[in-house]
């Protein structure tokens, strides 16, 4: 981010569904909000391999469903 920091969406609320796209073969990282794509997140360095992890803020007020696809 050189720096920088920027907000990339309205911060999420209580009920709101966040999905994240990971699309390896493009090399981009994107998030959608209730349904909604909120955009290209990152660029991701090629020949790079990715394990997934969640941070949650609030331990024990958050629902976490895991869902892959392989398109």
């Amino acid at each position: 981010h050189a720096g920088q920091e920027s907000d990339y969406s309205e911060p999420a609320k209580s009920g709101d569904v966040i999905g994240m796209l990971l699309d390896l073969d493009v090399g981009t990282l994107g998030f959608m909000k209730n349904g909604k794509m909120l955009g290209l997140a990152h660029w991701l360095p090629t020949n790079s391999e990715f394990f997934p992890c969640i941070s949650l803020s609030e331990h024990g007020h958050s629902v976490l469903t895991l869902n892959f696809e392989n398109p």
